[in-house]
């Protein structure tokens, strides 16, 4: 069941075992910690394993959940 979470008061992007990324350009749930590196159709959410970073471009085109 999706949780949103709030990003208002955030610094930087959550990464963990249960968190998602969903971009609201292009519709597509990116894993926050993949296994290698996954992003989004549009290209404004990218994800990656080996530096556990999450990149965002248009900061207003996002939502965050956590999925248990």
């Amino acid at each position: 069941m999706r949780k949103y979470l709030s990003t208002e008061d955030a610094i930087g992007y959550i990464v963990g075992e249960y968190i998602y990324y969903e971009c609201t350009n292009c519709e597509v749930v990116v894993y926050s910690y993949p296994v290698y590196k996954d992003s989004c159709a549009c290209g404004n959410i990218e994800a990656v394993a080996m530096t556990s970073t999450v990149t965002i471009k248009d900061k207003n085109k996002y939502k965050v959940f956590e999925d248990r």
